[in-house]
């Protein structure tokens, strides 16, 4: 019967003070995990935008973020999820102000798809088919004829998963992404009288040539990797004087350590003193070839366009 008293008194005793030491641990334990988790979602952010001049600011906790570089909205960050096979993947996923994605990634913690198949949604190369498209191409190719996006093999639901949550979260969190339409319409008017100095301005053709001195300055774009890019040249006797690229803040969108290494390492000041026809002699910068020749390829298409012709 003694016995039978101290099991029971035992048992009341576990019971009481296990909530009590429960309590305690999860009160310890609780600001390292807290912690833990916080620096595990930057990582993540940074992964998808890497640039160390950016911050992020929370739109909705966990789920979305925008984007600022120099106090200037450049895109947002969401996370969306979506059931594969059998589990629920949650990709992140960075978006320039054109609503093209920059970058995305999908984390193995937590992800339970088949080993070998699924699970390859983790893989670079499947991650690398998402960078610069737009909410319509976010398709398998099988799916749809827009769709520009290969399943893995054996793996279609994981993939189709992936692609749905991709392209739902765009279309659900596209009215954060700043307006290029509105922002950046003007965005070359601080470096137009940058490059025109004391010359008094002559419109030649409004918002595109302008004539300062003896020199023409005139705009165009190129297409870059993940978006348009503005350049502004000024030129005399078909030499070039003086090239302005397209800066973050006026609406620059190329990929943070890699396109947008054209203005961390002052590509422009290559082009300086070269004639037009020289152009295609410069070098791209490594990493960066596609976001470099579209530089290249505004200067020579505003060149044919406004110049050519006017010097002769």
């Amino acid at each position: 019967m003694k016995k039978r008293v101290r099991q029971v008194l035992v048992l009341f005793l576990v019971g009481i003070i296990s909530p009590f030491l429960l309590s305690f641990v999860y009160r310890e334990t609780k600001p390292v995990i807290e912690r833990t988790k916080k620096e595990q979602l930057n990582k993540s952010l940074q992964e998808v935008f890497p640039d160390s001049l950016i911050r992020f600011e929370t739109v909705k906790n966990d789920t979305l973020w925008r984007i600022y570089k120099n106090d200037s909205c450049v895109g947002i960050i969401y996370r969306s999820s979506k059931k594969g096979y059998t589990s629920v993947i949650r990709p992140i996923v960075s978006v320039d102000s054109r609503g093209k994605i920059i970058r995305l990634k999908i984390q193995k913690e937590g992800l339970s798809e088949t080993p070998g198949l699924g699970m390859n949604v983790t893989e670079d190369w499947f991650q690398e088919q998402f960078r610069g498209l737009s909410e319509d191409e976010l398709w398998l190719k099988k799916d749809r004829e827009e769709g520009k996006l290969d399943a893995i093999t054996s793996a279609t639901i994981s993939s189709r998963a992936v692609v749905s949550a991709v392209r739902e979260g765009l279309k659900n969190f596209k009215k954060y992404i700043p307006s290029s339409s509105s922002t950046h319409n003007e965005w070359f008017r601080n470096a137009l009288e940058s490059l025109l100095g004391n010359s008094r301005m002559e419109v030649i053709i409004q918002g595109k040539l302008w004539k300062g001195g003896d020199r023409y300055i005139y705009l165009s774009q190129g297409e870059g990797f993940a978006s348009m890019i503005g350049v502004l040249v000024s030129i005399r006797n078909d030499t070039i004087q003086e090239v302005h690229i397209q800066f973050p803040e006026e609406g620059f969108c190329e990929t943070p350590g890699y396109g947008s290494r054209v203005i961390d390492e002052e590509f422009d000041k290559r082009f300086k003193g070269k004639a037009i026809q020289d152009i295609d002699g410069i070098d791209a910068i490594s990493g960066a070839t596609i976001t470099s020749n579209a530089v290249k390829n505004a200067i020579k298409t505003g060149y044919k366009e406004f110049i050519q012709g006017r010097n002769r």
